[in-house]
């Protein structure tokens, strides 16, 4: 792997679908950026097998396209098709996403074993090279993750779309509600990446399921969702999901906050709210770990959402007047 430069293309926060995705529609969307930040809201389904949560992040499908297409997953099961299909797709549409790995790209800091699925993108391949930009940043718990741009050989590209476990069934689902609304995941694939295609060529959506959306009631269900913890030490694994929420909060008030002409209460408001948004996950995680040591946080877990909610409510109306505020009802493009 050889490194031409390090590149904050997006330095707003948000996960690595949100960044990656930001650049990749910046050469067909108007305004990607506010795109994403206006489609924020937090809407969980809980009827989902073994007591897993499904959790959707975009009121509405960041996958469709002005031009009439949708983004959606394609897969590979040999070396030889990948390759084959990313360079067309890649000179075709000047770049193409794919699906890596954590623990799989030679420029993360993640655990070897870690499967989390990453989106990336790839903007040119020559020769046995592939142009990589991946734009994520954040603090990880092996450290700061930079941003990544340079070039990896194909050898690395395969390796980096190779799960190095097994999904859990958590990031299946993250991978089927990446968009906001309900995009399949071929069940038979060892690559992924995502393509956009024509409407009438899509597999058909099943009709979507019953989410809570209300944020009140979603922050309430989650809160004694996580106080459980002690008792279901399970529910850890979803910790990740609210890390996410808080990440794309960021992206939502970070972009409310830097494109608007905010009096000083508005503004004191939005980054009050971007201040609990962010406390959010590592309170869970102090929660998590004390609950492993026999100590329950239920107050921690508590007080965290209840900042959120306190902190949501008053920005509430600044919120709908610059057209951020989600919809109460789930209702996919």
């Amino acid at each position: 792997m050889s490194v031409e430069t390090t590149s904050r293309t997006r330095e707003a926060g948000g996960t690595c679908l949100t960044v990656n995705l930001m650049t990749y529609l910046s050469a067909t969307e108007a305004d990607p950026d506010g795109r994403v930040a206006r489609s924020v809201r937090l809407a969980v389904r809980t009827d989902e097998p073994g007591g897993l949560l499904a959790f959707s992040h975009h009121r509405y499908s960041l996958g469709h396209l002005s031009d009439g297409r949708r983004l959606a997953y394609r897969a590979a099961q040999d070396t030889a098709t990948l390759v084959r299909e990313l360079r067309e797709q890649s000179r075709r549409d000047s770049g193409v996403l794919i699906v890596t790995y954590a623990g799989a790209m030679p420029w993360s800091l993640a655990d070897r074993n870690d499967s989390a699925p990453h989106l990336v993108r790839v903007t040119a391949a020559a020769d046995d090279h592939w142009q990589v930009d991946d734009a994520f940043s954040a603090l990880l718990p092996a450290g700061r993750q930079e941003p990544f741009r340079g070039r990896i050989t194909t050898t690395e590209l395969i390796r980096s779309m190779s799960a190095p476990r097994e999904l859990e069934p958590e990031q299946l689902l993250r991978l089927t509600h990446a968009f906001g609304d309900t995009t399949v995941v071929p069940g038979e694939h060892r690559f992924l990446w995502v393509a956009p295609e024509d409407a009438d060529r899509q597999p058909q959506m099943p009709e979507p399921p019953s989410w809570s959306t209300g944020l009140p009631e979603v922050l309430t269900y989650l809160s004694g969702f996580f106080c459980a913890l002690p008792e279901h030490p399970q529910r850890e694994r979803h910790i990740d999901d609210l890390w996410a929420a808080a990440q794309h909060h960021a992206v939502r008030y970070t972009h409310l906050l830097d494109e608007h002409d905010l009096g000083a209460e508005d503004r004191d408001r939005a980054e009050q709210a971007l201040i609990a948004w962010t406390n959010l996950p590592m309170s869970l995680h102090f929660a998590a770990d004390s609950a492993r040591r026999g100590r329950p946080r239920a107050a921690l877990v508590r007080t965290a959402f209840a900042a959120i909610a306190d902190a949501e409510d008053r920005c509430a109306p600044l919120l709908a007047r610059l057209g951020y505020l989600p919809d109460t009802q789930f209702a996919p493009v």
